[in-house]
């Protein structure tokens, strides 16, 4: 009996140490910190299950990043506040988000203020706040997600002190109230219906660079004025669709293509600025019937046809050093326009290019100039003209245009028919040496005219060249001349012998 009292007080010797050592390993298990907690500083914050953290200090829930080294806020702890402000750092590390959803649907946020070190706003992280009338973020660069303000009515103003990385697709959708969006560097690139229905946004500007215009982005909004004052790399077809009051445009350089709907049928833009680096696409300004100023960039080589087709408002355009060619009709039926300046580089007019320019009353042709095709001043208001040695014109060249009175052909080897032909009011015309023909139909109808000057290499006058040139009695015909047609001079007042 006295052997096994003496080994059972052995066995409780030992089995006390062990049972005070793992009462003292669970309480050290109790008591250590979890992942993600953070305990400098004065904050106080905890972790709950879902790895969540409380910051009691503003109100404000806030998450462990997946990378452990920032904090991301997913709303408020508990009750609403108007003001929300989202710290640059948080216990020593930085708030760098702002979750999906975070305050959606909240009707008591006014204002909020964002730190710096944010790089993203969640996707819906404010949609349908009733009552949010401003946000202001710090600076930095910031990726505004989609729908992020959507529906947010009284939102009146949007500033940050950087750049944005994007704007997403909706992300200000409705906010019929947006008066200010203020940037103060980039942006990277603004989704389709970023500012849909925003009638109250008149201006857009981002005075760095602009890496992409989406599609429908400002649609049925209130747009009166865009621009971009850095580089610009794309501009997606229907940019500008909807925007029904937009009167002021300035693109950015190095835009190297031009959706061709960009500006077509855009009734109300009045001027365009197109920065060097910037390019041209056929039928860009058709139905522009309001525009009356823009400015082209330098470094194109073209205007394309049709390009300003029926801008009836056009009064003046200076084409840049450095284009060979204006495309046909690329000025046609713009009726109002009265001043051109061709540069000197300049090669080629395509027909029909100052078709029914009718108050465009006088153009200075360059020495390069080699080609002018049929009807490109046909109907114009052209007074009078000069046309360099060398150059190649087409048929009904300068037909109809009954405000010239004096033309001067250069030294030239071949007149197309019909080039002058119902100019009612040409008195005075002196042809260059080197043309051996005046062609058919050149002077038909023009019935005011009194002079005529031949050059000595005069060898042919085509059927009906004078024909009703009522007011034409003397006239000089050269020695040279060998063919003369029946009905040459018929209804002038030249009798041949």
């Amino acid at each position: 009996m006295e052997k096994e009292y003496n080994r059972l007080s052995r066995l409780r010797l030992w089995i006390l140490p062990v049972l005070i050592l793992g009462l003292l390993f669970v309480a050290s298990c109790n008591t250590s910190q979890g992942p993600g907690d953070d305990t400098t500083g004065n904050i106080d914050i905890w972790i709950d299950s879902n790895g969540e953290v409380d910051n009691e200090e503003n109100g404000l829930k806030y998450r462990v990043s997946e990378d452990g080294n920032s904090y991301e806020v997913c709303g408020f702890a508990q009750d609403s506040h108007p003001e929300v402000v989202i710290p640059a750092t948080l216990g020593g590390k930085p708030v760098t988000a702002i979750c999906p959803d975070a305050f959606r649907g909240n009707a008591t946020v006014r204002t909020v203020k964002i730190g710096e070190n944010v790089t993203k706003i969640g996707q819906n992280a404010f949609e349908g706040c009733t009552e949010l009338v401003s946000v202001a973020i710090d600076g930095g660069a910031v990726a505004i997600k989609k729908e992020a303000f959507r529906e947010c009515p009284k939102l009146r103003r949007f500033e940050t002190k950087g750049s944005l990385d994007a704007i997403g697709e909706y992300a200000f959708y409705f906010c019929d109230a947006l008066e200010d969006f203020v940037v103060a560097e980039n942006v990277g690139w603004v989704g389709s219906h970023a500012f849909e229905l925003c009638g109250a946004l008149s201006a857009f500007r981002v005075p760095g660079n602009l890496e992409r215009l989406s599609g429908n982005a400002f649609l049925y909004g209130g747009l009166r004025r865009f621009s971009v004052d850095g580089e610009i790399s794309e501009i997606c077809p229907g940019a500008f669709d909807g925007c029904s009051t937009l009167k002021y445009v300035k693109l950015g350089s190095a835009l190297q293509k031009m959706p061709e709907d960009l500006f077509r049928d855009k009734a109300s833009v009045e001027i365009v600025i197109l920065s060097p680096g910037c390019v041209l696409s056929e039928q860009m300004f058709v139905g522009c019937s309001a525009l009356q100023q823009v400015e082209l960039p330098t470094g194109i080589r073209a205007i394309p046809n049709r390009a300003f087709y029926g801008c009836g408002a056009l009064s003046k355009i200076v084409i840049p050093e450095g284009v060979l060619e204006i495309g046909q009709y690329a000025f046609a039926e713009c009726r109002r326009l009265e001043r051109v300046e061709l540069p000197e580089t300049l090669s080629k007019i395509n027909a029909g290019a100052f078709k029914t320019c009718e108050r465009l009353t006088e153009i200075h042709f360059p020495e390069s100039l080699t080609v002018i095709q049929a009807t490109a001043f046909q109907f114009s208001g052209l007074t009078e003209v000069t046309i360099p040695s060398g150059v190649a014109c087409g048929q009904s060249a300068f037909a109809d245009c009954t405000a010239l009175e004096r033309a001067v052909i250069g030294k030239n080897y071949l007149l197309p028919e019909g080039m002058f032909q119902r100019c009612s009011k040409l008195q005075r015309v002196e042809i260059g040496e080197g043309v051996t023909v005046i062609p058919a139909g050149m002077f038909l109808h023009c019935k005011n005219l009194t002079e005529v000057l031949l050059p000595e290499s005069l060898r042919i006058i085509s059927v009906q060249a004078f024909l009703g040139c009522t007011l034409l009695s003397e006239l000089k015909i050269p020695d040279g001349v060998t063919e003369i047609a029946e009905n040459a001079f018929e209804g002038s007042g030249i009798v041949l012998p």
